[in-house]
């Protein structure tokens, strides 16, 4: 007899979009069931980042993304670039005075080459 009604339980990661797996699922009435994403939830690796103060800065297309009102990017319509940057909160406020506690932002790619242009300045030795 096999075990077709316990499943693993996963969740994907917001930053990499790893599936990853977070509990174990068993059918009550013992009927087959497979493995299923129930949740978003980080990655081991991000999470440690953002307990250590980083934020992940998901870079995105915006003219690729769906847009409602406001130039909002409508939750999950967004239109990832596959670049991510990961930088400390305080780097943050300083040099892009961005203020979030949020461990993950979306920023379009202009904000990416500014944060490249300035973290190049501070990488250049004196």
């Amino acid at each position: 007899m096999s075990n077709d009604f316990v499943a693993k339980e996963l969740a994907v990661c917001q930053v990499c979009g790893v599936e990853h797996m977070t509990g174990v699922l068993l059918h009550k009435h013992l009927r087959p069931i497979k493995n299923t994403v129930t949740h978003y939830e980080m990655c081991e690796e991000h999470q440690k980042l953002a307990d250590d103060g980083y934020v992940a800065m998901i870079v995105i297309d915006e003219t690729a993304s769906t847009i409602i009102n406001d130039n909002v990017i409508k939750p999950g319509e967004e239109y990832r670039t596959g670049e991510i940057i990961h930088a400390r909160q305080s780097v943050l406020n300083d040099m892009l005075n961005v203020e979030t506690t949020e461990p993950i932002i979306f920023i379009n790619e202009e904000v990416a080459e500014k944060f490249h242009k300035l973290q190049e300045m501070t990488d250049e030795p004196k």
